[in-house]
């Protein structure tokens, strides 16, 4: 091997030292990120990420967080309830541990394993999903309590490249879970998928929608 073939694998070793030490500490920081003494920090940012991608322009003094749940998060004269949507079965702390540890013992970025299989998804198997989880929010809080609730459906699934566009359903299907907005944000778009005459009025103009985030 000659001078400028041990330079090569040198700095390549180095590159792939310093990937992975980057990749534990990003770990390291999700873990934290997720953790449930966060989740008051996490329910801001979800709330800020779709007024965001709405294209609103919301100021860190305006999305706080509760101090009397119901809501999770305040913005304005909006009541947001926080709920996230997930793969089915996933246990994302158990999940993030796993990949710190194999980080850690990693010594080539192979070792880190986790191929990239992305997929697509349509917003009809979106809302399939959500369905389910504005149904069992409601249940828990009832109607009652609802009515004055802005659902926000935070949509984090693995490996989802592209969401499709397909028809929204009618809007009238959410009526039974007495929420008086629900809207869902997921990457860069955000839905606003029902709204009553009480919703705030950021939420009301534009109608029913869902759009990508301004570039």
């Amino acid at each position: 091997m000659n001078p400028d073939d041990y330079e090569d694998a040198f700095d390549k070793s180095r590159r792939e030292r310093e990937y992975i030490e980057r990749t534990i500490r990003s770990l390291e920081q999700s873990i934290a990120f997720f953790g449930s003494d966060n989740k008051p920090e996490r329910e801001r940012w979800i709330v800020d990420d779709f007024l965001t991608n709405l294209g609103a322009a919301p100021r860190p003094e305006e999305v706080i967080s509760s101090t009397d749940e119901p809501p999770d998060v305040l913005y304005r004269d909006a009541r947001f309830e926080v709920q996230e949507v997930m793969d089915d079965g996933r246990l994302r702390h158990a999940e993030l541990k796993s990949e710190l540890a194999r980080a850690r013992n990693a010594t080539s970025i192979s070792d880190l394993g986790g191929g990239f299989e992305p997929r697509d998804m349509t917003y009809a198997e979106v809302l399939a999903r959500i369905h389910a989880a504005a149904k069992e929010k409601s249940d828990h809080y009832g109607p009652r309590t609802c009515t004055s609730l802005d659902l926000l459906l935070y949509v984090n699934m693995q490996k989802v490249f592209e969401f499709i566009p397909t028809p929204l359903p009618d809007s009238a299907m959410w009526m039974p879970y007495c929420f008086r907005t629900v809207s869902v944000t997921m990457g860069r778009l955000a839905g606003v998928l029902y709204f009553n005459k009480a919703a705030p009025a950021f939420l009301r103009t534009g109608g029913i929608r869902v759009q990508s985030r301004p570039t």
